[in-house]
């Protein structure tokens, strides 16, 4: 079981079966393991290149995948964690990027991340309408917005028996405006991340889409959307929810399928 938009969920060839979707999956600073130590002993400009992504420039134009296409996005600071033209793309962002440092930053800064991502899937059960597709999405949150790798798909799973990280707090699931789309807003905690041992982290996604391919024979969907990830604890000052709403919004809104035939 895994979160469908996790690192190790989905891309590479191994394709392993475990792991946590939208929720930030990204551990963004490895610093302790590059080029940062606890004491520093000279300046480490920290960028997408130092946790070793590429940079998404500013105002990339479309990007176009198999059957869908959206606008990544704009401001500065994003970098690219995964890109597949079959399957989506995941951008990740944190306070630290663009930063010169000279010691080992906080776990709580280490652990605040924003990703938006867009991601072709398929469900463990059979959707015909927009009110079937809302209670899926209800129930799938309730499971921990589990999923699975099948025959290369990646396979939402609408319950769950197997232990795992993330137990929904709350919810709110509604069909859209847009066609053949449900909008979400769900709020997680995450426990046992091995990377932040001992934590409890919050996981915030706020108007989320899935959407039908309209037309598909094969029950394909594509999910869209942002999550924000920061320590329960000791929580930030501001939040990407916040400061960042328009253009996550844009970047959710701009997903487009092609014209019928």
């Amino acid at each position: 079981m895994s979160h469908p938009f996790s690192r190790s969920a989905v891309w590479g060839s191994a394709r392993p079966s475990l792991a946590p979707l939208f929720l930030a999956s990204v551990t963004l600073l490895a610093i302790g393991s590059a080029s940062c130590a606890p004491s520093v002993r000279a300046p480490v400009h920290l960028d997408c290149s130092t946790v070793k992504m590429s940079a998404l420039p500013p105002a990339t134009p479309l990007m176009a995948f198999e059957g869908f296409s959206i606008t990544p996005p704009q401001a500065d600071q994003w970098c690219v964690e995964h890109l597949d033209k079959k399957i989506g793309a995941i951008f990740v962002t944190n306070p630290l990027i663009g930063q010169t440092l000279t010691a080992m930053p906080p776990a709580e800064d280490q652990s605040h991340t924003l990703a938006a991502a867009v991601m072709a899937v398929y469900l463990d059960q059979p959707v015909f309408d927009d009110t079937a597709l809302r209670d899926f999405v209800a129930r799938w949150l309730g499971s921990g917005q589990l999923s699975q790798v099948r025959e290369g798909h990646q396979v939402l799973e609408s319950s769950s028996t197997t232990p795992h990280r993330f137990t929904l707090v709350e919810s709110n699931v509604v069909i859209d405006e847009s066609p053949n789309c449900i909008r979400y807003d769900a709020t997680f905690e995450e426990r046992d991340n091995p990377h932040f041992p001992g934590q409890v982290l919050i996981l915030v996604e706020k108007a989320n889409l899935l959407c039908r391919v309209p037309g598909s024979k094969t029950g394909e969907l594509v999910m869209i959307g942002a999550s924000e990830r920061y320590p329960q604890a000791r929580p930030p000052a501001w939040k990407y929810m916040d400061t960042a709403r328009g253009e996550l919004d844009a970047f959710t809104r701009s997903l487009r399928f092609p014209a019928a035939p």
